[in-house]
């Protein structure tokens, strides 16, 4: 039984962080527990109570309002070993919600990685005892079937943006598949549905928050915010525990504004870097008019990420976005769509997902469509009504030159380089 007091006080202490850190430290090194003091089996648990049976009290006092997973049990799972040479580390922490501790059967887990992030996701372990029977075998068998990922696909694409699913597909190849669960691919979904899952691989579902991020929160605050993550995942629970028929509404935990700005703040963690698109050249470009290819797409985002770092911002982008600045809460700042033609279809495409991204962060960003030339009058004042910025760019032999770019950026940032300060700490 956790200290009632336990709590009120932080969780993230750099008492605590500096034990995670140990943890992982010795793991690397292969280096056991110490027989006594500060960095035995006795001391770690006493270092790491706030985040073991302080965040277990907290999550056990949440959990009951989120109806799937109100009758089940946080349990604490072991953080080393036994060993001959002493006990042996573990550098992840978790606290398992399931019915019964049981590794074989699927079930929810809020970890602490040893790469800074906590997270809670679904998880099927993979097959470690072939004497017995794991689920992560239900899974691939049900994965095979149209109607299941029918119904799994459905209530995933109801998770809110921040959820990533990995796992590997059973064909031998060893790939792995996945990332956030709105930007998985037709040929991922295929690949599930042809081969099923590799089963001497994991299986997850996960939102994950920088550690750092939330240093801020008390024990109870920072349970409070990781159950709310496990409701959310409460509508594909029973769909991925086999259970059929209608299942218990899933429930959004209402959180406090300090728990919820942190909350927003850690999501995008993992997607936020720059990953160049490919500009190859596929056939040729018109250079007065519009570049149509995805090769002169991604010339001009790199063009573009490239200039914008040039002024000390750093641009990052994902599937799902051309490219975005960060503000300081890592929400987004400024968000740019990118297109190489002014068709109407294209136009509509891009003032639909500037639009769309805009309106899913809490603070709404500024919207920039990057076009190869100005819109007809008409068409400009529309999209400026919308609160959306023009900025047009030209190809100049193997330049890509962004014409207002100077007369954009120093609008919304001034004299002062927004975004720098989050970046600077990746």
């Amino acid at each position: 039984m956790a200290d009632k007091d336990i709590l009120k006080r932080l969780a993230l202490t750099d008492r605590v962080v500096k034990a995670l850190d140990e943890l992982h430290e010795r793991r690397t090194s292969k280096t056991p527990a110490d027989p006594t003091g500060s960095s035995s089996i006795p001391g770690f648990r006493k270092r790491l109570y706030p985040i073991r049976e302080g965040l277990k009290a907290a999550q056990e006092k949440y959990i009951r309002g989120v109806p799937v997973f109100a009758d089940m049990n946080v349990y604490l799972c072991p953080f080393w070993q036994a060993n001959p040479i002493g006990p042996v580390l573990k550098d992840y922490l978790w606290n398992v919600v399931a019915p019964k501790h049981s590794k074989t059967d699927g079930r929810i887990q809020m970890t602490f990685s040893p790469q800074g992030y906590i997270y809670t996701q679904y998880v099927a372990i993979r097959i470690t005892d072939s004497s017995k029977r794991f689920h992560i075998q239900r899974l691939n068998r049900w994965f095979r079937k149209a109607e299941f990922i029918r119904r799994f696909r459905k209530e995933l694409l109801k998770l809110p943006y921040g959820f990533e699913m990995w796992f590997t597909p059973g064909s031998n190849s060893g790939t792995r598949l996945g990332g956030e669960v709105h930007e998985i691919t037709a040929a991922e979904w295929r690949a599930l549905r042809q081969h099923g899952l590799d089963t001497d691989t994991y299986f997850f579902v996960a939102r994950y928050h920088k550690r750092d991020k939330l240093r801020d929160l008390t024990v109870d605050e920072l349970g409070r915010l990781l159950v709310a993550d496990l409701a959310e995942l409460s509508g594909i629970y029973p769909i991925l525990q086999g259970h059929k028929g209608s299942h218990a509404t899933k429930r959004k935990l209402p959180l406090p504004d300090k728990v919820r700005r942190a909350r927003h703040r850690t999501m995008p963690a993992l997607s936020a870097v720059f990953k160049p698109e490919f500009s190859g050249k596929k056939k040729s470009y018109r250079i007065d008019g519009a570049i149509d290819n995805a090769a002169g797409h991604g010339r001009i985002v790199n063009a573009l990420q490239a200039e914008l770092s040039a002024r000390g911002l750093e641009a990052v982008n994902d599937k799902a976005r051309d490219l975005f600045v960060q503000n300081d809460d890592e929400g987004i700042d400024t968000l740019f769509e990118i297109k190489t033609n002014t068709k109407t279809t294209s136009l509509y495409q891009a003032i639909g997902q500037l639009m769309l991204h805009g309106a899913a962060e809490e603070e709404e960003p500024r919207r920039i469509a990057v076009l190869p030339q100005i819109p007809n009058q008409r068409t400009l004042a529309a999209i400026e009504r919308m609160g959306i910025a023009v900025l047009t760019f030209r190809v100049k032999g193997k330049a890509v030159v962004f014409e207002n770019l100077d007369e954009i950026i120093p609008s919304k940032f001034g004299g002062e380089v927004r975004g720098q300060s989050t970046m600077a700490r990746r």
